[in-house]
């Protein structure tokens, strides 16, 4: 009989899970391309495992086309994740999705560096563009402090 990990289904409700609509604004300057950086230094969420609080940075930067992301409503979906138990990388990818699906941007990278806690520091990085979807090398040389993506 095989042993199930303790951490075994704590995470199968993270890509359905109800979370805020994170809301739109028209992109008044859509003929001008340009960079957006926001940066979420109080996130929290809990350990599925442990129940404790996680805290952490969320650094979300994008090059918007017809739309652009209304910042109250970003913040009030950040402030969800507080109550809810989410793995680092689960809850950085669902934020990358959410906002992919309201905005949908040029191109999108989000890192996320959660404080240390048991002696580790976490990062977790994720680059999207439309024509290349995930890129793993553009994540990396972001997360190095390397050139954003090139402007179309």
């Amino acid at each position: 009989m095989k042993k199930i990990s303790s951490y075994e289904r704590k995470q199968e409700y993270v890509r359905t899970i109800k979370l805020p609509e994170i809301g739109t604004i028209k992109n008044e300057y859509s003929d001008k391309k340009y960079l957006v950086e926001c940066i979420f230094p109080e996130f929290t969420t809990i350990c599925p495992k442990t129940h404790l609080p996680d805290f952490g940075s969320i650094r979300i930067l994008y090059e918007p086309d017809k739309k652009i992301i209304e910042l109250k409503s970003l913040k009030l979906y950040f402030v969800a994740f507080r109550n809810i138990g989410f793995f680092h990388e689960n809850f950085t990818n669902r934020i990358m999705e959410d906002i992919i699906k309201a905005v949908e941007p040029c191109w999108i990278y989000i890192e996320a560096k959660l404080n240390n806690r048991g002696g580790i520091y976490t990062t977790v990085s994720r680059f999207w563009s439309r024509e290349e979807k995930d890129n793993i090398e553009k994540a990396i040389k972001l997360f190095e402090g390397g050139n954003i993506p090139p402007q179309r």
